[in-house]
């Protein structure tokens, strides 16, 4: 009778030992996958971020260049202004 017990002790111990290291396993995988995991999310941010750089970087120049165009569409309507009384005779020339 006794050794029937110890019988079964001994193979409860057994499958919990095997659960036990399947779930030593398991954690194991988790680990390595968060692990993955935070390093995908790093390069990520670190996208993010050089978007974000690139975007203003884009912004600067869009502003950039709507100064410069408009500093010369104002130039451009100065310079109508001041010679169109020698705009009829411009146009009198080529026909």
């Amino acid at each position: 009778m006794r050794q029937m017990y110890v019988k079964r002790q001994d193979d409860t111990l057994g499958v919990i030992s095997g659960t036990l290291s399947t779930l030593v396993s398991q954690a194991g995988l988790i680990g390595q996958e968060v692990g993955e995991q935070s390093e995908y999310a790093s390069v990520l941010r670190t996208l993010v971020k050089l978007m974000g750089r690139m975007l203003d970087d884009l912004d600067t120049r869009v502003d950039h260049t709507d100064s410069k165009l408009r500093r010369t569409t104002r130039q451009l309507n100065d310079f109508i202004r001041k010679n169109e009384s020698e705009l009829p005779l411009l146009q009198g020339t080529d026909g």
